[in-house]
């Protein structure tokens, strides 16, 4: 029984430093195509999941630890009809 419990808190302490490295950066700019002037402070999550985020006064945006494989985003802000991207493949660095 003690071998079990020594060989689960060492899986835990590894776990998330491996499952970090298995995750990729996804960084952009949101702007109005009319004007081409940023659109600071919309949404940006990764369609599906709770992982997101805002972008800044400049529209731009990262996110990071996102799993690697097909991605869509989703983007929405106020006075803006809710977009989601096509599926990009995302790799690992």
């Amino acid at each position: 029984m003690r071998y079990w419990i020594v060989l689960f808190l060492f899986c835990l302490g590894i776990g998330p430093a491996v499952q970090a490295q298995n995750k990729g950066v996804v960084k952009g700019r949101v702007f109005d195509l009319a004007s081409n002037e940023a659109i600071p402070f919309a949404n940006v999550v990764v369609y599906g999941t709770t992982l997101g985020g805002a972008t800044d006064e400049e529209g731009r945006f990262r996110l990071e630890n996102v799993p690697p494989g097909l991605v869509r985003l989703e983007v929405s802000s106020i006075g803006y009809q809710t977009l989601v991207t096509v599926g990009f493949l995302l790799g690992t660095a």
